[in-house]
């Protein structure tokens, strides 16, 4: 997984939100049930619609950790051996991970509890699909907005049908990541907009 700073692509960009995915060009989701089924769901309809030869992919399934952690400036290699004590699923190498950019010895660490991204885009490239990137949801919330407050603080609210996924920057510039599905999801989203204002 990578942080969202990779430059301009023509590469479709399709977001694995949960159980569904959402297509540049598609206003409704498609839906795949259990997690196995996404990458041929995905295949199937790029058979139908045009298939890519590049996908960048949005990535938040269910089994998607993201936590504020304190860590070194460094790289790669450098943040997995200080967090992988707190964060064993780090040294595993199935298991993919990434982290936002460090800001004042704090980052968003990101990684999943069930291997599943790097089985996905071995299956998308096995239907003739690259995926030359993938990003937590939350990197690209990140972005989302062009002009940020004086304050430095900033919330940035995904919602879709019974799925909610909430970016924070406060105003000390801790970022933090909650997302929930279902009823919860209603009400992370109200909370949020009761705290915000």
């Amino acid at each position: 997984m990578s942080t969202f700073t990779s430059p301009q692509s023509k590469a479709a960009i399709a977001l694995l939100w949960c159980d569904r995915w959402w297509i540049t060009g598609r206003t409704e989701p498609l839906g795949f049930g259990a997690i196995a089924e996404a990458a041929a769901v995905l295949l199937q309809h790029f058979e139908e619609h045009g298939r890519p030869s590049r996908l960048r992919v949005l990535y938040q399934p269910a089994f998607l950790v993201s936590v504020a952690v304190e860590c070194p400036h460094g790289n790669r290699a450098t943040l997995q051996a200080a967090l992988q004590e707190e964060h064993p699923l780090l040294a595993q190498g199935n298991y993919a991970w990434g982290y936002e950019p460090i800001f004042g010895g704090n980052t968003l660490l990101h990684y999943e509890t069930e291997p599943f991204l790097q089985l996905l885009a071995a299956d998308l490239r096995a239907g003739g699909v690259v995926v030359e990137g993938a990003w937590p949801l939350a990197s690209a919330l990140n972005f989302v907005p062009t002009d940020w407050p004086d304050t430095g603080a900033l919330t940035v609210v995904a919602v879709a049908s019974g799925l909610a996924v909430i970016f924070r920057h406060t105003p000390a510039g801790m970022r933090e990541v909650r997302s929930a599905s279902g009823e919860p999801a209603a009400e992370l989203v109200a909370t949020t907009v009761q705290q915000a204002f």
